[in-house]
């Protein structure tokens, strides 16, 4: 593959994880979708060797994505296709990583960070857990009818022996709904309690999506609804966890 059809290829890809309905920039918190708004999206084939520079990475080192802040609140994302492909990333996978750094400095600044995780275990998982089991379920929903779409579409109908599927998403989705009520108590005011509001509203649009008979584009409708309440019950999961670290670490 060229250089050039390695720059087409990440770049149609990204566009589309982006901008398609349930896409990247519809799953993002208000305040990262306003910084979405003030970051300029590039896909290269290679750094340039004062790029490298920048991050200390020469030649032969991967540098597959590069994050800048050429002004105070104004930030450019360069996606470099052929290192992508060279490291076998995934180039929208680059990307997700990079806009973490609106908020993430794995820099100088933090030297810590990249061990704090394993300082820091404030859950084990067991069977029952309804904060991870909310994401979980949410997965193994988005999951099935992301198995569906494609072979829907390829077959312009629900493939013979796929409609089992349905029920199944259906199933998952009502099993997070219920863990909802589970968490409300928990989660009744404050951040916590907006997120899992969301996700609630999201479980019951995607459930709303999945009613009745589905055709071909329904299915990729349901999924992007699905994958939206998946998005969101792993803000919530993650929230909650994430306060309790806070906590064990303070105390």
């Amino acid at each position: 593959m060229s250089p050039r059809q390695d720059v087409e290829r990440a770049h149609g890809a990204i566009m589309q994880a982006l901008w398609e309905p349930g896409g990247i920039a519809e799953m993002l918190s208000p305040a990262w979708a306003e910084k979405l708004t003030r970051t300029w999206i590039f896909v290269d084939d290679n750094p340039s060797d004062i790029e490298r520079s920048w991050v200390d990475a020469p030649w032969p080192s991967l540098l597959m994505a590069l994050f800048t802040e050429p002004q105070p609140g104004l930030y450019v994302i360069q996606i470099f296709a052929s290192e992508c492909r060279r490291g076998k990333k995934n180039p929208i996978h680059a990307l997700l990583h990079e806009m973490g750094h609106w908020d993430y400095d794995h820099g100088e600044s933090c030297p810590e960070c990249n061990s704090l995780a394993r300082q820091q275990r404030p859950h084990e998982h067991h069977d029952g857990c309804a904060w991870c089991d909310i994401f979980g379920e949410t997965t193994l929903g988005m999951g099935l009818l992301d198995s569906l779409q494609m072979r829907a579409h390829m077959r312009h109908a629900i493939p013979l022996g796929g409609g089992g599927v349905i029920p199944e998403a259906r199933y998952h989705l009502g099993r997070a709904q219920q863990l909802v009520d589970r968490l409300r108590p928990a989660a009744r005011v404050g951040y916590m309690g907006e997120l899992l509001a969301r996700c609630e509203q999201l479980l019951a649009d995607a459930q709303e999506a999945l009613e009745g008979w589905l055709d071909v584009d329904a299915v990729s409708d349901a999924y992007a609804a699905a994958r939206l309440a998946w998005d969101a019950a792993g803000d919530v999961t993650y929230a909650h966890f994430a306060e309790i670290r806070t906590m064990t670490a303070a105390g």
